[in-house]
């Protein structure tokens, strides 16, 4: 299975590409493939939920619709590439990056988590015997020859199964972000869409992602391996850094459910939605965007 998943290395994405080669591996596994016990010290894995991808039958207009009409700061503009195009923008702790290529398909479609250290991770992983996928490599060619873009793990034990790491490389963020870091760009983001007012939306922060799985027992040790316990009387949510919580809840199958979404004021979230005709859920609490606007994804809002 290794040297099948090796031949998978993509070597032509670009640095908004982030999932090619670890979505193409990712496949069930029992639960039986990864022992109860396997935990790592969360604080040494993950960093935080770096970004989200969401696919749908036109991903230039969602993104042109959050990036222009929403007011959301452009983390990477629209390009077509060899075999993919996309564009990405920042919730502020966020980055949901809209694309078609193989591997989009309508809604939430992937998940990833950015790693204090990869080596690390797998290191320690790999010594308690925790499957997963082949670190990808994913390069870049310009007038000065090939790169390294990023690496990107798949972690088929985590339900729904299109969750992964990525792993950027310092030198090519540096080399297309004005010297600042990734993390330096994340807090950038921020105080953008802060500078904006979050937008007519009124747009704080990504709040949570909600993730529906058939065996929620499962789900959560699964979780916990790279997360480490859920909060203390909320079973099955974590708190990952600046960037959103996860929360797992039962569902009749396994699936990136919504997106929970802060904004100053749910009344005038509403009142802007339903001036342009893009109001989906109307509850007294929570909003949501209507799914034609989002490419199917379910993008909801509370105060």
């Amino acid at each position: 299975m290794r040297s099948r998943l090796h031949r998978r290395n993509q070597r032509n994405g670009g640095p908004r590409h982030f999932v090619l080669a670890a979505l193409a591996v990712l496949s069930a596994i029992p639960d039986a493939a990864y022992p109860q016990e396997a935990q790592v010290p969360h604080e040494m894995l993950i960093r935080h939920v770096d970004h989200i991808m969401i696919g749908g039958d036109d991903p230039e207009k969602y993104f042109l619709l959050f990036s222009q009409k929403l007011s959301l700061p452009v983390a990477g503009p629209f390009q077509q590439f060899d075999t993919f195009a996309s564009g990405s923008v920042s919730f502020g702790n966020l980055v949901v990056e809209f694309g078609r290529g193989p591997h989009f398909r309508p809604g939430l479609t992937g998940v990833a988590l950015d790693p204090y250290s990869l080596p690390k991770i797998l290191a320690a992983l790999d010594s308690r015997g925790v499957a997963h996928t082949v670190p990808a490599p994913a390069y870049r060619k310009d007038s000065q020859g090939e790169y390294l873009a990023y690496t990107t793990v798949g972690f088929p034990i985590l339900a729904p199964g299109n969750v992964f790491l990525c792993q950027f490389n310092s030198d090519m963020v540096r080399r297309f972000a004005g010297q600042l870091s990734h993390q330096e760009r994340r807090a950038k983001y921020l105080s953008d869409l802060q500078g904006r007012g979050g937008g007519p939306l009124g747009i704080e922060s990504v709040m949570e992602l909600v993730i529906g799985v058939r065996d929620l027992a499962a789900g959560q040790r699964g979780w916990s391996i790279l997360l480490g316990p859920s909060l203390a009387g909320q079973e099955g949510v974590w708190r990952i850094g600046s960037g959103p919580a996860i929360h797992l809840v039962a569902s009749h199958e396994d699936r990136l459910m919504y997106l929970r979404v802060k904004v100053k004021s749910v009344a005038t979230a509403r009142a802007f939605l339903k001036s342009e005709q893009l109001l989906g859920l109307d509850a007294e609490r929570e909003i949501s965007i209507d799914r034609s606007g989002s490419g199917g994804a379910d993008i909801r809002f509370v105060q």
